[in-house]
């Protein structure tokens, strides 16, 4: 899953400000100046997502390689 927000940001980035700045030319100079703001921070929040979500993952993968260790312990003890 972080992987696909990673990917999602970069989709994002290339589809930013600049890509827009021509259609809008010199009349849309204020409303490209807020989506600009905008717009860098959608990317960075989608950036922070994918951090949080691969935090996520490893601990789960952590937490999980745990509970395989001590269920492998407890079998062996009752045999």
């Amino acid at each position: 899953m972080a992987a696909q927000v990673t990917s999602a940001a970069a989709a994002a980035t290339a589809c930013g400000p600049a890509v827009l700045t021509p259609v809008f030319g010199a009349i849309g100079t204020e409303f490209l100046t807020a989506f600009t703001g905008t717009h860098t921070a959608h990317t960075a929040a989608l950036a922070r997502l994918a951090e949080v979500l691969g935090s996520i993952g490893s601990a789960a993968a952590g937490s999980a390689a745990g509970y395989q260790a001590t269920d492998a312990a407890a079998a062996g003890h009752l045999l």
